[in-house]
């Protein structure tokens, strides 16, 4: 595992890079140091061997390094990093989302919610998460105070803290014991857990609610897990810097789909899928020619990077869609609803049947839309 998240790592490094070249405010250095008294009013981009923020940051941050330190506590936006290490203490004043290969150590309070992918998280006594906190790794210690739900996949979990609602958690299949609720947890709600062997429980440990225990069906492997796990992860992460880029590279690039679609939604479909399925067919034809060869290996090279990005364009039309349907009088900014669209569509997209077939139409119709904003205006 830990080969994979610093292979994970070094690739939200790389693809946060370009970020840092198009911000407001921006550092790239062996050691970025944000003192106390300076103030920073918009977002805040840093790459760098070690990281140590205790100004004000009033944006989001968004962070790639070797060591990260957060201990200030006027962060009033929301926080994005890709490291080895980070240090999260005193306060954030928005939510925390992190992947780190070796180690997070939290002792702040967190206004909202954290999610954190990584080999190890610590979680001190003197940490208060308002929301929800989502872990994704290996090891989980959890001695502070979780406002509402406790909930991730991970090889180990202890929890030593208070849960103000649920939690729910699926363990790697082990024949030892990989849950432990200590004589100091206090769960408000109900614990669910898939796992191969039941939890350990304290008699003196308190559940609001029930405690319910699922066993996999049948041993699994191990590797398969954690590698599955992690492709989820890697999906996320990889669209999620991908189309930070795309805000600001292309601001078009996810404006008006909607508008676009309802006013011609199977001319948008036709278009996705003549240009999905001819532009190589034409690209191939072209290159057998001396003179369309060049021609031809740029129309290659545009269509294996309309691939991608079609899929993040389809990710962002699924989640608006079900925003609009279910969370319409909620306003959100466009990381946030980037961020509840890439989940949604990656777990919309696993159900039997009715997934592959959401994932066709949105795919197509983002070919459709990404021809509507290439193609020349007459």
């Amino acid at each position: 595992m830990s080969k994979k998240l610093s292979f994970f790592s070094l690739l939200g490094l790389l693809l946060c890079i370009p970020l840092t070249t198009l911000a407001m405010e921006k550092h790239a250095n062996k050691v970025v140091f944000l003192a106390a008294d300076q103030v920073i009013n918009q977002n805040y981009y840093a790459v760098g061997e070690n990281i140590e923020i205790y100004g004000t940051v009033n944006g989001d941050l968004f962070l790639a390094g070797g060591t990260v330190l957060l201990d200030s506590a006027n962060i009033n936006g929301d926080v994005f990093v890709v490291a080895e290490n980070l240090v999260v203490k005193n306060k954030i004043n928005g939510s925390v989302r992190a992947v780190t290969s070796k180690q997070t150590e939290l002792s702040a309070e967190v206004l909202n919610n954290i999610f954190i992918a990584g080999e190890n998280l610590k979680v001190y006594d003197t940490a208060i998460i308002n929301k929800h906190l989502t872990f994704w790794g290996s090891n989980l210690e959890m001695n502070g105070k979780v406002g509402q739900q406790l909930e991730g996949a991970m090889e180990n979990a202890v929890i030593n803290g208070e849960v103000g609602s649920h939690v729910d958690l699926y363990l790697s299949p082990k024949e030892q014991s990989n849950l432990k609720l200590t004589d100091k947890a206090k769960v408000g709600g109900s614990v669910f857990y898939r796992a191969l062997t039941k939890a350990e429980v304290n008699e003196a440990a308190k559940v609001g609610g029930s405690i319910d225990f699922q066993e996999w069906a049948k041993k699994q492997n191990d590797k398969g897990l954690k590698d599955y796990l992690w492709s989820l992860v890697l999906s996320f992460f990889g669209m999620l810097v991908v189309g930070m880029v795309l805000f600001y590279v292309w601001p078009g690039f996810f404006s008006d789909n909607f508008a676009t679609l309802k006013l011609q939604p199977w001319k948008t479909l036709l278009f996705g899928f003549l240009s999905l399925i001819l532009t190589p067919i034409i690209a191939i034809a072209a290159m057998f020619t001396l003179i369309g060869l060049p021609l031809g290996l740029m129309l290659v090279a545009v269509w294996l990077m309309f691939l991608y990005l079609a899929t993040i364009l389809s990710a962002w039309l699924v989640g608006k869609f079900i925003k609009s349907k279910i969370l319409a009088k909620y306003k959100w900014s466009k990381i946030n609803l980037l961020i509840f669209s890439l989940a949604t569509y990656l777990l919309v997209i696993r159900i039997p049947f009715i997934g592959w077939l959401v994932a066709l139409f949105a795919y197509l119709f983002a070919w459709g839309l990404l021809w509507s904003k290439i193609k020349f205006k007459k």
